[in-house]
């Protein structure tokens, strides 16, 4: 038995007359403040500020049921028209609206950056940090008609050339053949057998969907190029310093947090390179080879979970870390909030989406009986922790942490939890296994992301020196990034340098560099965990303290709340040391 979520909360069905009536206050909220604002946001007063932020605000928070209404059915159901034809009217109505109302930002960040010390008035007190990162951003706005040229340019532009990249990659067949039977795969149809026990399998499948790259590679090559040109292009006209700053700050960071972290992780490369090794000799080979990267190893945690054994292991992992925390936990299992149900049509992968309104969150997953879901579910779970904190205390535009802060809780949830089995393991090969994949994931994470980030600052390097990015030169620049990290450690094969062909997190129009978040995250928790192993009691207090702030602070006064500087290479360190620990025990085993 699994469950299925309930949506009613959000929306009683495609006819209800609330989606209506969202749209339309959305559009008229949206024309009374072009109305009364345009033009005018020179002239106001701190308290003015305050009075437009909250009008502007209830848009989101009267839409918000709506429009989350309509993507978690799509989730839920990919072929369901009446939640795609949803889902296009709101992307319609939600993009015109945000180009309606760009002179807001533009206006209120030019008068900002010329008078800063509004930001230090009462009235605008809960929305100060909301407002030092329009002024942040405000130093690389152009005008608004060339704000609202660049959006019209990007629907037929940099966004179509990621599309193009992914409808190619999706609608693509891969011919493979397994135990002498040759059939037609999708791309995600066919990463799945990477994976895969049984070694030639594996190579198969490597062999297979990295040629089937390499036929297309002009054409995702000519999508690369583009998107990255047309970055460089927005990006010098905006001022930037650096390609990388739009990131730092779309994710609240600084470059010197940035530098410190990534240091400290080439610093430490021997140490996943030493793990590499090891998987190889457990996997029989002197060198790993390259369809090996994702293999399984040899011991097994073989248990069957039902959906009720699963939930229950969930509870009491979060209550015995604390109260709140299972009562949050408690209230997603019981109240219909989670949708993992096995199901034709049905998204893959997990996520969980906060619901604002309801203080409160849903999780989507596909649960079909093993640790591994478990251990899905205990990550999501953690992020519905951070939303009914955050949501409980903060309005609206302060609940998002930005993207390197956002896997806090689930990736906390993930290590208490990946604790919790080890110790309940019930026999030697479970345990094991349990470790080794906590181990493999963490290496990928920041190993092998990182070295995404390198990649990606090659590609830039590569066009600001005039050079072409042919399929060619994109290859010598990935094995470039890559063999920082690898080293001589792995075997590949040849074809699988294709992999910044499907690798979508090249191809992301506006969020460029969106690989390092992942590393910077995991470590920040592995940090966290290092002290909550040390403290106990007192750091789940400040946890919490931390989960509740929501975006409503930078990362360095978050970081602050548990005395981390995320300036010092020694905290990063830090971080990288929880991995050690847990490599040494592995060590310890075999």
């Amino acid at each position: 038995m699994t469950s299925e979520w309930d949506l009613t909360r959000l929306c009683n069905g495609f006819d209800d007359p609330k989606i209506e009536e969202s749209i339309n206050f959305a559009v008229n909220r949206a024309n009374e403040l072009e109305n009364k604002y345009k033009g005018k946001i020179k002239d106001l007063t701190p308290s003015g500020i305050a009075e437009m932020i909250n009008l502007s605000e209830e848009i989101s928070i009267n839409t918000s049921d709506v429009n989350q209404f309509a993507r978690l059915s799509v989730a839920a159901d990919t072929n369901n028209m009446d939640a795609l034809k949803l889902v296009n009217r709101l992307q319609v109505v939600n993009t015109k609206i945000s180009k309606q109302l760009t002179f807001m930002e533009l206006e209120l960040g030019e008068l900002l950056l010329n008078n800063e010390k509004i930001l230090e008035d009462e009235a605008v007190s809960d929305i100060k940090y909301y407002l030092e990162k329009i002024v942040k951003r405000q130093r690389y706005r152009l005008s608004e008609r060339e704000e609202q040229i660049i959006l019209e340019k990007n629907q037929t532009g940099i966004n179509e050339w990621s599309k193009l990249q992914s409808q190619w990659l999706s609608n693509k067949k891969f011919s493979i053949t397994i135990n002498n039977e040759t059939k037609d795969y999708s791309w995600p149809q066919g990463v799945s057998l990477l994976s895969n026990p049984d070694k030639k399998i594996r190579r198969e499948a490597v062999n297979k969907l990295f040629t089937g790259l390499e036929q297309d590679r002009d054409i995702y090559a000519f999508a690369l190029r583009n998107v990255c040109t047309d970055t460089i292009t927005e990006y010098k006209r905006r001022g930037y310093p650096s390609y990388m700053e739009a990131s730092f700050t779309f994710s609240n960071i600084e470059q010197n947090m940035f530098d410190a972290m990534f240091k400290v992780v080439e610093q430490n490369v021997d140490m996943f390179q030493e793990f590499l090794l090891m998987k190889a000799k457990i996997l029989g080979t002197d060198k790993l080879d390259g369809e090996d990267l994702y293999a399984p190893p040899p011991f097994k945690d073989n248990r069957e979970i039902s959906w009720d054994e699963a939930t229950q292991m969930i509870k009491n992992g979060y209550f015995e870390f604390d109260n709140r925390f299972g009562e949050i936990a408690t209230d997603m299992i019981d109240n219909k909030r989670i949708d993992s149900k096995i199901r034709p049509g049905k998204r893959g992968g997990a996520f969980c989406s906060t619901s604002y309104n309801h203080k409160s969150a849903y999780i989507l997953q596909s649960f079909s009986g093993t640790m591994g879901n478990v251990k899905t579910l205990a990550h999501e779970m953690g992020h519905a922790v951070h939303a009914y904190l955050s949501t409980e205390k903060n309005r609206i535009l302060n609940i998002s942490a930005g993207m390197s802060l956002a896997e806090s809780a689930s990736e906390f949830g993930t290590m208490l939890f990946t604790d919790k089995f080890l110790k309940e393991a019930p026999d030697a090969d479970a345990k094991k296994a349990i470790l080794f994949e906590a181990i493999n994931s963490l290496m990928i994470v920041i190993f092998e992301v990182a070295s995404r980030t390198k990649i990606e600052q090659n590609l830039y390097m590569a066009l600001d020196n005039g050079e072409y990015l042919s399929p060619d030169k994109i290859n010598e620049l990935f094995w470039k990034g890559r063999d920082v990290f690898f080293g001589d450690a792995v075997n590949w094969r040849a074809e699988q340098v294709y992999e910044w062909a499907f690798k979508g997190h090249y191809y992301i129009p506006g969020l460029r560099f969106y690989n390092y978040p992942y590393v910077f995250g995991e470590l920040l928790v592995l940090s966290m965990y290092n002290n909550y192993r040390k403290e106990g009691a007192p750091f789940v207090a400040k946890f919490k303290e931390y989960l509740s702030a929501g975006g409503s602070k930078s990362a360095s006064d978050l970081a602050a709340i548990f005395g981390f500087d995320l300036t010092s290479e020694e905290f990063w360190q830090n971080g990288i040391n929880e991995i050690k620990r847990m490599f040494d025990e592995f060590k310890s085993m075999m």
